[in-house]
């Protein structure tokens, strides 16, 4: 389990920081350039809303969860490939040249990240569907009155699952961050 949370918090952090330094370096884009930055910056957010709640460190939402992963899906593949057309690396783009002369290899590394988060789906419905066919019922009866079983995490073994589908996300974007995206300064 510590191995799982390392390994969540490696992938996280670097989210966190194209988070916290968006404002700077979307000031002056325009154009695409500034539509997949801010697209970057949804991913990021929503890889770092994920990784919260997997760390327990906000409550567990598997509806958010969903929508979160599914943004990143959506804006993966080929809809993020349509963002970095030919002659749009002009500043403060943070894409390397790399991305044009390596096109295949950015297309996979995107369309791997399209996968890793559709693998992330499919783990977290399938938890999902277990706890509801588990309880019988939609909504189940709590101490505290009825309870959104979106709101109940999954067992240990499903949440594990999910770890691992959450570091491949972490991994895809970390493997094309390193390849195609310009170094902080």
């Amino acid at each position: 389990m510590k191995k799982a949370l390392f390994v969540l918090l490696m992938c996280a952090v670097p989210s966190m920081v194209l988070v916290t330094g968006v404002a700077v370096a979307h000031k002056g884009a325009s154009g695409v350039v500034k539509t997949r930055m801010e697209t970057m910056k949804n991913m990021a957010a929503n890889m770092k809303l994920i990784a919260q709640m997997l760390r327990d460190q906000i409550a567990f939402d598997a509806g958010k969860m969903d929508q979160a992963a599914m943004a990143i899906a959506n804006h993966s593949g080929t809809a993020l490939t349509k963002l970095f057309p030919k002659d749009s690396l002009h500043p403060p783009s943070e894409a390397r040249a790399e991305i044009w002369r390596q096109w295949p290899a950015f297309q996979t590394a995107s369309e791997a990240l399209k996968q890793a988060a559709e693998q992330f789906l499919k783990e977290l419905r399938a938890a999902q569907a277990k706890i509801k066919k588990e309880t019988n019922n939609p909504m189940v009866r709590g101490s505290f009155g009825k309870i959104d079983v979106n709101l109940l995490p999954p067992d240990d073994k499903e949440m594990k699952r999910l770890e691992a589908a959450f570091a491949a996300m972490g991994k895809s974007c970390k493997s094309c961050h390193e390849k195609f995206r310009l170094k902080k300064q």
